[in-house]
């Protein structure tokens, strides 16, 4: 949004009376009546003249006569009319306005009384907010100058404050959260298998049973993970990595291992999310031919996360949806929509019987 202050410019006079003398009074005509003006005394007013009794309120049609008066668009008033029924007022204290305003969504404002009761104000310094601004998922907005400036959250994208996030720490790998996303971080290895299993059980309710027990579970933090891959997307977004090996034995896959490695200290509905992203690599490659196409390797990884975060009905499962809808990286995101495209069309089980090669990718997906 952007908007400036305006200023309205209220021009008040005061009536000049002049007295007709020998040398004008051929030369004068009533600007309002058109008669000439030979005896007496005139109003000048613009470079016309008027009779005293000619020179009216437009509001109110009388004489304004030998007093202040105010002019608006041409036309004259009364100072008590013109404030009353011409000004433009405020849409906080209905007074008139005169000076610096402001016009925001059709209506305006005193300059003071925008600032003090309309404003909308920023969420990290709480001024208010006069030119371009950013607008959270959460509601909240910022100045435009305040990014790259403040530290953000990595979790919420919140900016960290004490007033709004109750502060926040920075983690040894560099990673930066909230007070908010602190109140839920899993580092306990035995909270982090719990919540494990638990998403394997709603995955299975899908068709994706992943009929494997020992899976190892690592908590670790950004170096080590990003130590495991060398893969191009952004380290800042990976939360997780699964790691897969095998041996063959004249052609025949014997013995198969999966390592699941997801950052500690990341909020529990990430974690959540993180998990059925690396369970549903695991299940692709149990079931699904190796040189898929990353893109629905990826969009489907990302779609099994959405399948466990659609029901919940925190806030924070919707924030993550949000991120995966608008991801604008080639497999993750585009891959992702994909998917979801496909799902629709075809159904969960279409979709699992096309990543496991049972039926054919359909033209337009």
């Amino acid at each position: 949004m952007i908007f400036s202050f305006k200023l309205i410019i209220t021009l008040s006079f005061f009536v000049i009376i002049s007295s007709v003398t020998e040398v004008n009074a051929q030369s004068l005509t009533c600007y309002q009546c058109g008669y000439s003006i030979t005896s007496g005394s005139y109003v000048s007013v613009d470079g016309k003249v008027f009779h005293p009794e000619h020179f009216t309120c437009a509001y109110c049609g009388r004489s304004i006569g030998n007093t202040q008066y105010y002019k608006d668009n041409g036309n004259y008033y009364h100072p008590d009319h013109y404030k009353q029924f011409i000004a433009p007022k405020c849409a906080v204290c209905g007074q008139p306005i005169e000076g610096q305003y402001v016009e925001y969504e059709g209506k305006i404002y005193h300059k003071n009384h925008y600032e003090e009761q309309i404003a909308l104000l920023c969420s990290f310094c709480g001024l208010p907010i006069n030119g371009t601004y950013s607008k959270t998922f959460w509601g909240e907005s910022y100045h435009d100058y305040h990014e790259g400036r403040v530290v953000k959250c990595d979790y919420c994208q919140r900016y960290i404050s004490d007033e709004k996030t109750a502060g926040g720490i920075r983690y040894d790998d560099g990673r930066n959260i909230c007070g908010i996303c602190l109140t839920s971080v899993i580092n306990d290895d035995n909270v982090a298998r719990h919540l494990f299993e638990e998403v394997k059980k709603e995955l299975r309710r899908y068709g994706i049973d992943i009929r494997w027990d020992e899976i190892g579970l690592y908590l670790v933090d950004r170096n080590y993970l990003s130590s495991l891959t060398d893969e191009n997307r952004v380290i800042e977004k990976q939360t997780g990595f699964t790691y897969h090996r095998f041996e063959t034995f004249r052609g025949t896959v014997r013995n198969k291992k999966f390592d699941i490695y997801i950052l500690k200290g990341i909020p529990e509905m990430e974690f959540i999310s993180t998990a059925a992203h690396e369970l549903m690599h695991v299940w692709m490659y149990l079931n699904a031919p190796y040189d898929m196409d990353k893109a629905i390797s990826e969009g489907s990884a990302n779609y099994a996360s959405y399948l466990v975060l659609k029901n919940r009905s925190l806030y924070r499962a919707k924030y993550l949806i949000d991120n995966l809808e608008k991801d604008q990286d080639y497999f993750y995101g585009d891959g992702y929509r994909r998917i979801k495209r496909l799902v629709r069309a075809k159904r969960v089980n279409g979709w699992l019987n096309i990543v496991t090669g049972k039926e054919r990718m359909p033209t337009g997906y």
